[in-house]
């Protein structure tokens, strides 16, 4: 695999956390993942391979199987609400 294809699909699972945050989730399920997942422009065939990829490069922590959070490293938008103290409270969920 080249640096630009994984860069690509790096891209569209980016938009897709873009997309959750936008929504004011820091923690999503797979099922909320496959529901915004043609709104971004990727099959649900490759869901699993984009979490896989977003969980490798950071963007996303597993909670436990089927449950993911935003890794408290990604930027936000304002408007979103979430702040550094509703994550440390998240993970301890």
């Amino acid at each position: 695999m080249t640096a630009r294809q994984k860069l690509k699909k790096t891209h569209v699972g980016i938009e897709l956390i873009h997309r959750i945050a936008a929504e004011g989730d820091r923690i999503f399920s797979t099922e909320r993942a496959r529901e915004l997942a043609s709104e971004v422009g990727f099959k649900d065939s490759y869901l699993r391979e984009a979490l896989y990829h977003l969980r490798r490069n950071g963007w996303i922590d597993t909670l436990r199987r089927g449950l993911y959070a935003v890794s408290p490293s990604v930027p936000l938008d304002s408007d979103s609400g979430w702040g550094p103290g509703q994550m440390q409270e998240a993970y301890t969920l």
